[in-house]
C-alpha cells in the first residue's frame, strides 16, 4: 500500500511584493499557495492535502531592470492546513492570515536562472524561475525521497494586469503588488543533453551535399550537474537521428535544410555507431537493434550557422530547430510539448573531419563530435514528486526525531 501520490505538476496562485529603487534595483518577495496536482495532465490531488495539510512556496529575489542577482525559494509544508487565507499589502510582505508557527520546510532552493517576459498586446507579465534544491530531512521523508538535491522546481508565474498594482512612494520607490496571480510549478529532470555526433557526408561536384548524422546521448545534465534519468542507459538508449543538406568547400558551410528525429533504442541494444566512407549505421541493425527503434519526436531547422577555423580547420555548427513530440512513451525522459531546440558543437581535435574520394565523388566523415542540446521550454520532462495521502500527524514519530536532533526540519516556531 503506498501512501504518496505522484504528481509531476502543481498548480498556485502567486502574491508579491516588490520594493524598487529610483535606480532600478529591486527586492521581492513571493508567496505561492499550492492549490492543486497533475500527474501526465490529469487532476492527482493526494488524499489529504488542502485538509490535514496544505504546501506553499516562498521565494526572494533581489536584481537590478530585469536582472535578477540573488533568487531562494523555499517549499514549506503547513502540516494543519490553517494558516489561513493570503494576502499582501502596500506595507507588509506576501503572508497568511492566520501566521505560520508550526510550519517545515521541505527543501530549500537557490537562482539556476530567471527570466522575465510580457505580451505586448494584452500586458500579461510572465515569469520562469529554475532554482537547484536542497531537501531538508524532513523534506525527504515526507516526500518519500522523491525530493532530491541537485535536482531542480521551475515555477512559471503568469499575471494578467488586473492582479497588479504599483504604488509610488514619497521617498522615490514604488511598490509593486500582485494579489492573485497564478503559477505553475513542476520539477524538470534535466535542462541539457549531450551527444557524440557521427556524420556521414556526401559532396558532390558542385559543392552540395547530403549528410546524415547519428547522434548517440551520453549524458543528462541539471545546472552543470550529471543526473541519470531512471533506465536510461539499461532499459533504453536515446540518439538524434539527422539530415542535412547544404553547400560544403574546404573553407565554407552552410546549411539549405536539416530535420531531426528523437529516437528511443528500447534495451539500448543498438551498439556503437561508426561513421565510415561506405556509410554510417549502428553495430546492431536487426530486429533487437536499430529494427525496433521508436520516434519520440520531430524538429526541423530553423537556422544552421557554420564557422571553420581557418588553421585546424574544425568545423564548429550550431542549429537552432523546432521540435515537436511524437506520441508519449513511458521510458521517455524528453518533454511532451512543442520547444525550440538550440544544437551547439564542435568536433575538435578529438573528432576531425576525415576527407576521402570514392568513385570521384568527395565522402566526409566525423566520429564522436561533442554537442550541447538545450531548449525552452527546458528540456526535460517533469520529475515525479510524491506527496503524502495521509495525515501529517501519523508521521509524527519521524518529525519528532528530527525536531530533537538538530535544524534538519527547519520547523518555524
Amino acid at each position: 500500500m503506498s501512501f504518496f501520490t505522484p504528481t509531476d505538476t502543481a498548480d498556485a496562485s502567486s502574491f508579491l511584493r516588490s520594493v524598487n529603487q529610483p535606480d532600478g534595483t529591486f527586492s521581492e518577495h513571493f508567496l505561492m499557495p499550492i492549490t492543486g496536482f497533475e500527474d501526465g495532465g490529469n487532476q492527482a490531488i493526494p488524499k489529504e492535502f488542502g485538509k490535514a495539510y496544505d504546501l506553499y512556496l516562498t521565494l526572494d529575489a533581489t536584481g537590478k531592470g530585469s536582472v535578477f542577482n540573488s533568487l531562494n525559494v523555499t517549499l514549506w509544508a503547513d502540516p494543519k492546513a490553517n494558516d489561513g487565507t493570503p494576502g499582501v499589502s502596500a506595507t507588509s510582505d506576501p503572508s497568511f492570515s492566520n501566521g505560520t508557527s508550526g510550519d517545515i520546510v521541505l527543501a530549500t532552493g537557490t537562482m539556476v536562472s530567471a527570466q522575465l517576459s510580457q505580451d505586448a498586446a494584452a500586458g500579461t507579465r510572465h515569469a520562469d524561475f529554475v532554482e537547484k534544491l536542497t531537501p531538508t530531512l524532513a523534506g525527504t521523508i515526507l516526500s518519500g525521497g522523491s525530493l532530491k538535491a541537485g535536482g531542480l522546481l521551475e515555477e512559471k508565474l503568469t499575471t494578467p494586469l488586473d492582479v497588479r498594482e504599483s504604488i509610488s512612494q514619497p521617498d522615490g520607490t514604488t511598490i509593486n503588488l500582485v494579489i492573485g496571480g497564478t503559477a505553475q510549478i513542476d520539477a524538470p529532470s534535466f535542462d541539457a543533453i549531450q551527444f557524440t555526433n557521427s556524420v556521414y557526408s556526401v559532396v558532390q561536384p558542385d559543392s552540395t551535399f547530403v549528410a546524415h548524422r547519428i547522434g548517440v546521448v551520453t549524458e543528462f545534465t541539471a545546472a552543470g550537474s550529471p543526473v541519470v534519468p531512471d533506465g536510461f542507459g539499461s532499459s533504453y538508449g536515446v540518439y538524434f537521428d539527422i539530415i542535412d543538406t547544404g553547400s560544403s568547400t574546404p573553407n565554407s558551410l552552410s546549411f539549405t535544410s536539416s530535420t531531426f528525429r528523437i529516437m528511443l533504442d528500447p534495451g539500448n541494444n543498438n551498439g556503437a555507431v561508426t561513421a565510415t566512407p561506405t556509410g554510417i549505421s549502428f553495430a546492431n541493425t536487426g530486429a533487437t537493434g536499430a529494427q525496433d527503434d521508436i520516434v519520440l519526436g520531430t524538429g526541423s531547422m530553423i537556422s544552421g550557422i557554420a564557422t571553420i577555423d581557418p588553421v585546424t580547420h574544425a568545423r564548429h555548427t550550431e542549429f537552432i530547430d523546432s521540435y515537436t513530440p511524437v506520441g508519449a512513451n513511458p521510458l521517455s525522459p524528453f518533454l511532451s510539448t512543442s520547444a525550440v531546440f538550440d544544437m551547439s558543437g564542435a568536433p575538435g581535435p578529438s573528432a576531425p573531419l576525415v576527407n576521402t574520394i570514392v568513385n570521384g565523388v568527395l565522402i566526409q566523415t566525423i566520429n564522436g563530435a561533442n554537442v550541447n542540446v538545450t531548449s525552452v521550454p527546458a528540456i526535460g520532462a517533469s520529475d515525479t514528486l510524491l506527496f503524502p495521502d495521509i495525515a501529517f500527524g501519523l508521521f509524527e514519530h519521524k518529525l519528532g526525531f528530527i525536531y530533537g536532533h538538530g535544524p534538519h526540519g527547519h520547523f518555524r516556531s
